[in-house]
């Protein structure tokens, strides 16, 4: 089935957030000497792409980012961090949203409980209050990344990706189209993956995200003598 231009430009977006955070992340892997897990054909999961850990009753959760003590691209460490990355467009989609990561996450971390999982979600778009209350209820420390944010970012390289319920199909067409001229295209198909065009135009739009994406953890861990992504309970929403 195609995609409508509406779903592609919110793809595109998507991928790029999902891009941007990540080099912040593997700064923070780096630092404290851990692996930073994300979605690639890994030798220690069978070269499968998604990043997939089970509960305690063997379900799979697919994941965003994890943090592990001890892993390699060969083998498995001790998850010490789970982060995942939310982009949502419109507030009326954020409660299920954060459904979906607490229905991803919570599980994972309570069979992993003896090693304190530090909990992290990054929310972009538009979600409500409610929405990020109930993840910090559950010990979701969250950086938010506004709408706003989102739209100046992709201005400042030259695509306007700014649309709600009143942009037409044509428009959101000529959106994706612009994306397209600027960056070599994208792929109507990522397949878990970001394209080379994808990455390539991340590395011009993540230095906006740095600064909001690294707020939360790293800096509250002053204790090198132990793995410092530990769970302290909820902290401010940034």
């Amino acid at each position: 089935m195609a995609k409508s231009p509406a779903h592609k430009l919110g793809q595109i977006v998507g991928d790029e957030i999902e891009a941007a955070i990540r080099e912040p992340l593997q700064d923070i892997a780096d630092e404290f000497n851990l692996y930073l897990d994300h979605r690639h054909p890994r030798p220690a999961r069978a070269n499968k792409r998604k990043v997939a850990w089970e509960d305690s009753y063997g379900n799979v959760h697919d994941l965003d980012y994890v943090l592990e003590e001890g892993g390699d691209e060969h083998t498995l460490g001790v998850p010490r961090a789970f982060i995942e990355i939310a982009w949502r467009r419109y507030t009326k989609h954020s409660r299920n949203k954060v459904q979906e990561i607490q229905g991803a996450v919570l599980p994972v971390a309570e069979r992993y409980i003896g090693s304190a999982p530090f909990l992290g979600a990054v929310l972009a778009g538009d979600f409500t209050e409610a929405s990020r209350d109930q993840l910090r209820s559950h010990g979701f420390h969250m950086a938010y990344l506004s709408y706003e944010m989102i739209v100046e970012a992709f201005r400042g390289v030259g695509v306007a990706v700014f649309f709600d319920e009143g942009t037409t199909a044509g428009e959101l067409r000529a959106k994706v189209r612009s994306y397209g001229r600027l960056f070599g295209g994208c792929s109507d198909d990522t397949q878990g993956g970001h394209s080379r065009q994808l990455r390539r135009a991340s590395k011009r739009t993540r230095p906006v995200f740095h600064r909001v994406a690294r707020l939360p953890w790293a800096p509250h861990y002053a204790d090198r003598g132990a793995c410092p992504i530990r769970y302290v309970g909820p902290l401010p929403c940034y």
